[in-house]
């Protein structure tokens, strides 16, 4: 699991059992809730949400890689923070609410359903060069960019990109996004790069989200990738 943004909810996974997670947890905080799978045992995840940042981190490097019923834990923050979490701090409807919106613009995005309204700036920028094909090029084919896909896919092409841009500021970018899997810049063009998600709904949250974020003065122009 990549790394996500520090929270009161932790990602725990590697278990055998569920039972005494709380008892484990609880010297550590004050512990709103552990939410686990019935199917525990053949997944070993679970999800333990404390009332504050600071008591969920503590847990956390207190119980790295403990033994619990003859296996070490992996603890990681969730990526997200969880509904008795959101409940705790009073917006839990807010909360439920931005994530259903995200989950049907995933959905969305994944079956080609964008709104013509909703087509971001490259893709239009697309559309006019498939238009205007039949006119002399002005430009060599050296300095052409790089044509995005409207088909969603599970890489995203960045353009626009700031020169001074790097790996390591669009990792800090995109990491936060579940499903991040790697950060791609083809040498020798600093203004074009490719992020690699998990799966085509993952990467359409990230599209939707990032889609003229504001990066060192540079809109990001994000399009997705024409699949292999």
């Amino acid at each position: 699991m990549a790394n996500a943004v520090p929270n009161s909810t932790l990602y725990v996974n590697n278990l055998n059992e569920k039972e005494s997670l709380y008892e484990a947890f609880a010297p550590y905080g004050s512990v709103l809730e552990v939410a686990a799978k019935k199917s525990l045992r053949m997944r070993g995840q679970a999800f333990v949400t404390f009332a504050t940042v600071v008591q969920a981190t503590q847990a956390m490097q207190k119980m790295q890689g403990s033994v619990f019923f003859d296996k070490p834990m992996h603890i990681a923050y969730a990526k997200d923070k969880s509904d008795a979490a959101a409940k705790a701090e009073g917006n839990l409807e807010a909360h439920q609410e931005a994530r259903k919106k995200r989950k049907a613009e995933a959905e969305a995005a994944a079956a080609g359903q964008m709104p013509e309204s909703e087509e971001n700036p490259a893709a239009k920028r697309q559309h006019r060069s498939m238009a205007d094909s039949e006119a002399p090029a002005a430009a060599s084919e050296a300095s052409a960019p790089v044509a995005g896909s409207l088909m969603p896919s599970q890489t995203l092409l960045l353009q626009d990109l700031p020169q001074a841009c790097d790996t390591d500021m669009l990792t800090t970018l995109f990491w936060q996004f579940p499903g991040f899997k790697t950060v791609t810049l083809p040498p020798g063009d600093r203004r074009v790069a490719f992020v690699e998600f998990e799966d085509v709904a993952q990467a359409s949250v990230a599209h939707t989200s990032m889609q003229g974020f504001d990066l060192q003065g540079s809109k990001l122009a994000v399009t997705f990738a024409h699949s292999a």
